[in-house]
């Protein structure tokens, strides 16, 4: 059997340093040369285990495995079972095809934050929430020539928080505007890490792309997904020209994934949801816009007429098709619904493909892998994929997208 190449032979083949190859590689698809082909290679022979009647040791050789030990070793490391518990199991797992657009480059490594002191700025407004917070920061402080980190911070009643890290540099920064949240330790953290410039719509799309796209189809998961600590939770740096913000390094805490993407096909229960379906108008970020345009109109609907339902609601429907965006949160039974813009929105207990995501990610791009890996393995997509985001965690939403089998259509109730 003809051996895989290494990283070295790929390089020169390329002119390029395995160094410059892995970089490269991991900024368009997340993964480093060897650890794609390692999981490509794990992929297609738990696929050929799933659907195939081949022994598990010709499966090993045709898949380029040195024997059907190192096979099941493998599926032992990563899935914590047994190929022969995997084949009669109902969960499937694959490597999920790389994005075909890859608009900023992502570097991951270990980076250094400095020493910072905290500071807390609130506003009853999110609109330019954070420019206001950095602007008054170094207006207060024209000297000022130590790195600056932002995050979101917790909501304080109805007042929106985020959060300067300063760094010390010895001399006292006036924080007159601020309040002060004491000093953070220094430390070092793996982080995926991308830059954008210093404007809203654009840092909104790289963050999307960063943690919606590159994150779910790489090696790699976010530290946060248990709980975001300081440590573990993503943040922004401001880099400064003339003592202005011109341009945000955005910094993703992450570490390996012990596994592959999973699929299942359950039978789901009857799915209800209140949606709003609004058209994307042309324009920079008009899905985004779509999206919290119908949002605002469900969450306030439903806080006027049904106060009892938002409260405890913590899944959240969302599906772009043609032009519109339809979301919405699910509801358990069907309600009385007065105003136009809205409608309720039904599945009925049939059996759906369902593609497990640890946090969240971007419907269209989690539609498309879910979509291809139905075509590929012969079944028949009797609806369009549409995401379930449970935002039961503070922190990060979880993610499944499912796709409706056998029949299984929405219908207008």
């Amino acid at each position: 059997m003809e051996e895989t190449p290494c990283v070295e032979a790929i390089s020169r083949a390329h002119a390029l340093s395995s160094m410059q190859l892995n970089r490269d590689f991991i900024s368009a698809t997340g993964y480093s040369v060897s650890e794609y082909i390692r999981r490509l290679r794990l992929s297609n022979a738990l696929c050929m285990i799933k659907f195939s009647h081949y022994p598990t040791a010709d499966i090993a050789y045709a898949c380029g495995y040195s024997s059907q030990q190192a096979l099941c070793r493998e599926i032992r490391a990563l899935l914590q079972t047994t190929a022969t518990a995997y084949r009669d199991g109902d969960d499937i797992y694959f490597l999920a095809p790389p994005s075909a657009d890859a608009p900023y480059p992502v570097e991951v490594s270990r980076v250094s934050i400095p020493r910072a002191l905290c500071l807390r700025y609130y506003s009853s407004s999110l609109r330019r929430l954070e420019e206001e917070a950095v602007g008054l920061f170094l207006r207060n402080n024209p000297g000022f020539t130590g790195r600056i980190f932002g995050r979101d911070g917790e909501q304080r009643q109805n007042r929106l928080c985020y959060e300067i890290y300063a760094e010390t540099t010895g001399q006292a920064p006036d924080i007159h505007g601020f309040e002060a949240a004491g000093i953070r330790p220094a430390y070092d953290l793996l982080c995926a890490r991308t830059r954008t410039p210093d404007d809203a719509q654009a840092v909104s799309a790289a963050w999307d792309y960063l943690y919606g796209v590159w994150l779910p189809g790489s090696m790699f998961e976010y530290t946060g997904i248990n709980g975001r600590t300081y440590e573990t939770g993503y943040f922004e740096e401001y880099l400064l020209r003339n003592h202005r913000p011109y341009r945000l390094r955005l910094y993703l805490p992450v570490r390996r994934k012990k596994a592959l993407m999973k699929v299942a096909v359950e039978q789901t229960e009857q799915l209800r949801f209140l949606v709003c379906t609004l058209p994307c108008l042309p324009g920079p970020g008009a899905e985004r816009r779509a999206e919290n345009a119908a949002a605002e109109s469900v969450c306030g609907y439903l806080s006027d007429h049904y106060p009892y339902l938002l409260s405890g609601q913590q899944e959240v429907y969302l599906r772009h098709s043609e032009g519109r965006c339809t979301c919405g949160v699910r509801v358990r039974a069907p309600l009385t619904v007065e105003d136009p813009r809205l409608h309720m929105l039904s599945y009925d207990s049939r059996p759906c493909a369902v593609l497990y995501l640890n946090g969240a990610g971007d419907d269209r791009y989690a539609g498309g892998i879910l979509a291809r890996w139905i075509r590929e393995n012969n079944m028949t997509a009797a609806g369009e994929p549409f995401a379930l985001y449970n935002t039961a965690n503070n922190d990060y939403a979880a993610m499944r997208m499912l796709c409706p089998l056998a029949g299984a259509k929405p219908v207008d109730i």
